[in-house]
């Protein structure tokens, strides 16, 4: 069954991601200070390690083996991190392989997931906030600043740098992202020791995002860090590049605030219950979020390649100056209409999605 406050939150984050790469990319320095930046990444992260966990417990509910079940897993965590590191290539250049960017990232949590997910809760629990407590530290020994010199992660070719970017200084390193997969599978699973009455733990999970929330803000109130603008390495920064502290405790609230309430307003049985036209939306979004990420970045950024290449330029000259934040946000809200009718379309004619394309490979039943 699906949920429609899943729904609506995935979509959300897909919205804002949208938008904030279009602009981000496309207009570059005139957008800094407006934009809605660093809250699409939690949302997705907290999500993933729900819906691994729903999707775990439905495939035990209709007796699939629990062998079978890893095998599904692993096969998804590690098809993630092969159409991350060719999504780098091809959208990116081939220098950036080894950037660990989300898709990367949410690959590898989800073979984490899997190796912790015959442990009691408490041990996920535990892991999470050991993460949390040691991403600063590896960061210093590290030395985060000098792999991002430039404003970019600029790592070398090295087996060390490699390894290094995986754990701790690039774009989204295990240590701490893994906090919210971490926190979504530990929700799910705790929500889902009382199927019948949530309407307590919600309450509480909703408290606890608010408290969580109000920590990480007041820790950051002495700094004027915009998120994504260079890097700061303070605690009490509020900064996405690194995660600082304050940054990761704020957004883990706020996305613990936003589920609950989304989930209490939204799903059975919801005070306010979606109109079919929006859960139709919000269903197509959230299904194909997966194609959503990889063709948003190829329709406005590849143009920006082709044309400077076809102009004897520097392939990445008009990447942050191609126009202005009012035409990169036009632009955005075209790509989301545009995507809508096709992914609707793809769906009604049955022809394959990177979705579709993940779940033939991954989840095919092993041959007799």
């Amino acid at each position: 069954m699906r949920r429609p406050s899943i729904d609506l939150l995935r979509t959300v984050a897909i919205v804002l991601m949208v938008l904030v790469h279009f602009v981000e990319n496309l207009a570059g320095q005139q957008s800094r200070g407006w934009l809605p930046t660093g809250i699409a990444a939690p949302i997705f992260a907290f999500l993933a390690g729900f819906s691994h966990w729903l999707w775990r417990r439905g495939l035990e509910d209709r007796h699939v083996s629990l062998a079978e079940i890893s095998r599904r897993a692993v096969r998804r965590g590690l098809s993630l991190i092969a159409i991350g590191f060719a999504f780098n290539v091809l959208v990116w250049m081939p220098e950036d392989t080894f950037n660990w960017d989300v898709l990367t990232f949410l690959g590898s949590s989800l073979l984490i997931l899997e190796l912790l997910h015959d442990l009691p809760r408490h041990v996920w629990l535990a892991t999470a906030g050991a993460a949390f407590l040691t991403a600063p530290v590896l960061r210093q020994l590290a030395q985060y600043d000098t792999y991002w010199t430039e404003g970019w992660y600029s790592p070398d070719w090295t087996l060390s740098d490699t390894a290094i970017g995986w754990l701790a200084t690039g774009y989204f390193p295990i240590f701490p992202w893994i906090v919210f997969p971490l926190a979504g599978a530990s929700t799910a699973d705790w929500l889902g020791e009382s199927p019948e009455n949530q309407t307590p733990r919600v309450r509480r999970l909703a408290w606890g995002g608010f408290g969580l929330a109000a920590v990480g803000i007041a820790a950051a109130s002495g700094t004027n860090r915009v998120i994504g603008e260079g890097f700061d390495t303070r605690p009490t920064s509020w900064s996405m590049f690194p995660p600082s502290p304050a940054y990761v405790t704020g957004m883990l609230g706020f996305t613990l605030l936003v589920f609950a309430l989304s989930r209490r307003a939204f799903d059975p049985p919801a005070q306010w219950p979606l109109p079919s036209w929006m859960n139709r939306i919000v269903g197509t979004f959230s299904q194909h979020s997966l194609s959503l990420y990889l063709l948003h970045h190829v329709v406005h950024l590849w143009p920006l390649w082709i044309y400077s290449a076809w102009q004897g330029a520097d392939t990445t000259s008009l990447w942050q100056q191609a126009t202005s934040p009012v035409w990169a946000v036009a632009g955005a809200v075209a790509f989301l209409v545009s995507a809508y009718g096709l992914l609707r379309w793809l769906d009604h004619v049955g022809w394959p999605t990177a979705e579709s394309i993940l779940r033939w490979f991954c989840d095919s039943p092993p041959r007799e």
